[in-house]
């Protein structure tokens, strides 16, 4: 599987998918905390959760490449008027950084980011593709843990 960055929908997905059977995966701090934020309010171990995901998959940070590439992204969004959410300006920079696709079921959020490099793929053809690969050869762990900590 190619490399991508998972938004916190597609990281819902593939944890729920068995996220053992990925590889080349990666998400950023900010979908790792939205995907945890959700478990903690459930009262759900949040370290097991985050230690089980890191054995799977590169957690991205917000470094100054990133910071960098969403500071420049704001300016020119606010300079026309059209304001986002920090999270999703944050992501954006950070794939942007790291030359990832962004696997995301909310293009809505991230479409106004592709003129500024970020390229999208949609969590439909992801999970697709996961189906037609088939497993990797080994056993989700803790399969039978499901998230239920809700999207954003």
């Amino acid at each position: 599987m190619e490399d991508a960055c998972l938004d916190s929908d597609a990281l819902i997905e593939a944890y729920q998918a068995g996220i053992s059977r990925f590889s080349g995966l990666h998400t950023t701090c900010i979908s790792l905390y939205e995907f945890l934020r959700g478990l903690a309010y459930l009262k759900k171990d949040v370290g097991e959760y985050k230690t089980h995901l890191e054995s799977h998959l590169n957690v991205l940070g917000l470094d100054n490449q990133g910071i960098v590439q969403a500071s420049k992204i704001f300016g020119d969004l606010k300079r026309n008027g059209s304001l986002v959410q920090d999270p999703d300006l944050l992501i954006a920079g950070i794939c942007i950084a790291n030359s990832l696709p962004l696997v995301t079921g909310n293009a809505k959020h991230f479409e106004r980011f592709g003129k500024y490099g970020l390229a999208l793929r949609p969590l439909s053809e992801f999970m697709e593709t996961v189906e037609r690969e088939g497993s990797n050869g080994s056993s989700p762990q803790n399969s039978n843990k499901k998230y239920s900590g809700g999207r954003r």
